[in-house]
């Protein structure tokens, strides 16, 4: 449960982060009055720390040759499964949350390669 909520505010603030920077490279002032419900960022973080711990990864049900291998790189796992999941997903359902999948996504790489610890952004922190 408690990982469930940092990732929430982890998800929450890369959703953010990456919004902002889209803001300021291109200009749009309107990119912040978008909103976005869900727990999906969460879920795509977890489907990316599942994918970096098996060999190979099959994220699309309907293609179940479409598999992706895991590959290591100085101690960093990399699974490209969870960004065509992405992709598929946006196809699918246009009007889902990008840039909130994509969070999700990278926040599962960073807690994966253990880059941000979930303890840091645990409730017991943020709620004194």
């Amino acid at each position: 449960f408690l990982y469930n909520v940092s990732l929430i505010v982890l998800t929450t603030a890369v959703m953010i982060g990456v919004t902002w920077l889209r803001i300021r490279h291109t200009g749009n002032t309107a990119l912040s009055e978008t909103s976005t419900v869900g727990f999906s960022g969460v879920l795509f973080a977890w489907m990316v720390v599942a994918s970096l711990e098996r060999s190979n990864t099959c994220p699309v049900p309907f293609l179940p040759d479409m598999c992706f291998n895991t590959y290591s790189a100085f101690g960093l796992k990399f699974n490209v499964g969870p960004l065509v999941q992405l992709v598929v997903a946006q196809f699918i359902m246009p009007r889902v949350s990008f840039v909130g999948h994509l969070a999700g996504i990278i926040c599962g790489f960073l807690v994966h390669w253990s880059l941000i610890p979930l303890s840091l952004f645990g409730p017991q922190i943020l709620i004194p």
